[in-house]
Parts: C-alpha cells; structure tokens; sequence
C-alpha cells in the first residue's frame, strides 16, 4: 500500500491551488510548538503509525481544516485505503464507475466476517469510513475537506452494495468489482435484488446512503468550482457525475435503498 500521506497529497494537490488555498498540509499553527506538533502527525502517517495519529486527534474538539483530513486519512490508513488508485483509472473508457469507485479500497476483495490475510472486513471498512466522514465535518466548507468527503461517500456507496451482495448471497469472500458482484448473484440465483432487501442487509440503509449522496454532490460542487483548470479534475468530475446520475435514475434528487437496488440491478448486475 502507497503511504497515506503521498496518496492523499497528490489527489489534493490536483484542487488545491485553483481552490486559493496553499499546500493541503502546510503547518496548521505558527509557534514552534504547533509547527512541531505538526511535523509530528504528519510524520506518523507517513510511517503507517495510524493510532498515534488517531491517539493525538481523537478526543479534541474543533479541529482545523488540516486536522480533519490528518484523522480522516488515518482512520482509512489503518485498513489500506488508498486515494491515489482512483487517479489511475479515471482515463480509462473501457471501466464501469463502479469499478472506478472500488478501486479506491486497499484489497482487490471483502470478506464477509472472517479476516482474511490481505482483506478486510465488511465491518472494517464500515467503520473507518464512517469515522473518517465524521472526522471529515458535514459543515466544512473547505475545498479539501469536501473533496476527501466525498470520495469517502463513494467509497461507503461501493460498501453498501457489497454488505448487500454479501448478505443476499451468504458469500464469505466478495471481489470488488461489478463482475464480483455479478457473479455472486448469478451463483445464488439471484434475479433481481430489491430495496427491502438493502434495508435488511444494512443497517441505517436509507440515512447512510442519503448521507453518502450529499458527500458526493460536495466533491462535484469542487470540482465544478475548479472550472477544469487543474488537471486531472475534469475526469473526476465526469465520473463522480456518471455515478450520481446512475444512482438518481429516477432524477428525484432523493436517495435511498430503492436507488441502491436500481443501481445493482441495471448498472452493475
């Protein structure tokens, strides 16, 4: 796994300069002590030494923009999430956003509950997204902070229709990709996956995937704001878009299990 630290740099780096803003983790504080303090965490997430740098962030209240994204990454360090994969499949035309959006996980699969050697777990993966969106404030204006959460949103969509794939299927262990997906169902003869089969298979199935939604439309809001001036973000944008419009297949804006269910069911099955 790319240290957490570069992945995450040089995805940021692509906005951070049209957004108005300097380097993304640039010293939060001006006195020595802040500045050493800094060095500190970021040198800790390059060294892979996660739970210090979840140890010294944690607990506070009212962390910085830098901070939130210093938690954010290494909630998602600890199981191997890595940014910069998405940057290395956005060019291509021949990959389902699905694809695209799995490819940001660490491990090529999901296991249902047993942890296996190079994967993780449904519920691993669950929680450090979830710390990481929480991490990463709702509120936060900031270009980076809502670039990250957005990518985070996806990243827990992806998870979604796994966990769902998981449970409906009773597979143990689950490729992350369409055609994993697919050929799950098709083993179990699965015809068509239904919305109260996602509300069953995931917990707060409706109130993830909503929030999920809003953390996506944020990156684009991003995205849009850049007016492509910085590369890379044009083929972002376009496939954030692709996904946002196959989830909404019905352009209500509202986003919910049935949008999870049409998904799966006509974009990736």
């Amino acid at each position: 796994m790319k240290r957490i630290t570069i992945s995450v740099l040089m995805l940021l780096s692509l906005f951070i300069w049209a957004c108005g803003g300097a380097n993304s983790f640039e010293s939060f504080a001006d006195d020595d002590s802040g500045e050493a303090r800094d060095y500190e965490i970021q040198q800790a997430l390059d060294d892979g030494d996660y739970d210090k740098v979840i140890d010294m962030l944690e607990d506070e209240t009212d962390l910085s923009d830098q901070e939130q994204i210093y938690l954010a990454s290494a909630y998602l360090g600890q199981v191997g999430i890595d940014f910069i994969n998405i940057l290395d499949v956005v060019d291509s035309d021949n990959i389902n956003t699905f694809n695209v959006m799995a490819s940001m996980f660490g491990y090529d699969n999901v296991t249902a509950g047993v942890n296996r050697v190079g994967e993780k777990t449904v519920e691993q993966y669950y929680d450090a997204l979830t710390k990481s969106l929480t991490a990463l404030e709702e509120a936060n204006e900031d270009a980076d902070v809502k670039t990250l959460r957005g990518i985070a949103g996806a990243m827990d969509l992806i998870m979604i229709v796994a966990e769902a794939a998981i449970d409906i299927t009773g597979v143990n262990v689950l490729p992350l990709t369409a055609e994993g997906v697919e050929n799950a169902l098709d083993n179990a003869g699965v015809e068509d996956v239904s919305a109260q089969q996602i509300i069953d298979s995931v917990e707060n199935a409706d109130v993830r995937i909503d929030r999920d939604m809003k953390a996506v439309a944020g990156t684009i809001e991003v995205f849009l704001d850049l007016n492509n001036d910085v590369q890379g973000a044009s083929d972002l944008q376009e496939k954030f878009e692709d996904f946002m419009d196959e989830l909404d297949y019905d352009g209500d804006d509202v986003y919910d299990a049935d949008d999870i269910a049409h998904y799966i069911n006509n974009e990736v099955y």
